[in-house]
């Protein structure tokens, strides 16, 4: 009674979203909407009433899931959570409706992610056994330049045009943009809600996505823009700074929107 929360317990407060909720934030006079859906598998099917009119997917992955699991409800068996996310993402991302939208993914919990590294305790190729045999698997940025490489390669893009692998520059000023997406700090097809899960190889059949829709029937895509993040979300100065980072990211989407039309 009497209790008034602080900014660090408001930081550290958690709840799921299980259901579709728009936001409007200004920020220096410029104005992002958010639309935030709810990643556990019963959420999945309403994502298609979002998909209108999007500059940019934000898409949230627990960087330091690579060695979790949790085990499906119905199969028994024990799922790897970081492959999970994988699948989704792909499902996602290359869906049509998305094949003009901007991508931003936040790879959150690197505290936790570079806690487990450094400790030399957790070898992500025991996960990944495609882990580069160039990359030091107790070195952080090498595990990082593997995640990354391990989503881009997920996205669809035309032979000619590689994805632009980017993070994009600080600045203040941005302009009005949509930013929808699920958020996935861990999710599955078993409403466990707990983390990602994969079976088999990126591009397999298995993933139970309803919006789904096989990279063949995709329209080649002149040039899709992917940029990345390694954030905290428990550390308010990293959040601040790709908070801007992202506002200009969305500058620079609509106006190239504006010189193509």
């Amino acid at each position: 009674q009497g209790y008034s929360p602080t900014d660090e317990d408001i930081v550290w407060s958690r709840k799921p979203t299980e259901s579709i909720i728009e936001e409007e934030i200004v920020v220096h006079h410029a104005s992002l909407v958010f639309i935030d859906v709810g990643g556990q598998t019963k959420e999945r099917r309403k994502w298609c009433q979002c998909f209108s009119d999007m500059t940019s997917v934000l898409f949230l992955i627990a960087s330091s899931h690579y060695d979790e699991h949790y085990q499906d409800r119905v199969t028994k068996e024990f799922r790897n959570k970081l492959r999970e996310a994988m699948i989704v993402f792909e499902g996602l991302i290359n869906h049509v409706a998305f094949r003009r939208v901007s991508i931003i993914i936040f790879f959150n919990k690197t505290d936790i992610l570079k806690e487990k590294v450094n400790s030399g305790q957790s070898n992500i190729r025991e996960e990944f056994p495609n882990y580069p045999a160039r990359f030091d698997p107790f070195r952080l940025q090498d595990v990082q330049t593997f995640m990354v490489e391990a989503f881009v390669s997920l996205v669809n893009q035309s032979a000619s045009d590689p994805v632009p692998m980017t993070t994009a520059p600080r600045l203040k000023g941005a302009g009005r943009g949509s930013l929808s997406g699920p958020s996935f700090s861990g999710t599955n097809r078993s409403d466990s809600g707990t983390g990602p899960r994969r079976t088999s190889a990126p591009g397999c059949a298995n993933t139970t996505l309803a919006i789904n829709t096989p990279k063949a029937s995709m329209p080649p895509v002149r040039r899709r823009m992917l940029y990345r993040h390694f954030t905290t979300a428990v550390d308010r100065r990293n959040i601040e700074t790709v908070f801007h980072a992202m506002q200009d990211t969305v500058l620079q989407i609509n106006l190239r929107r504006i010189m193509m039309s």
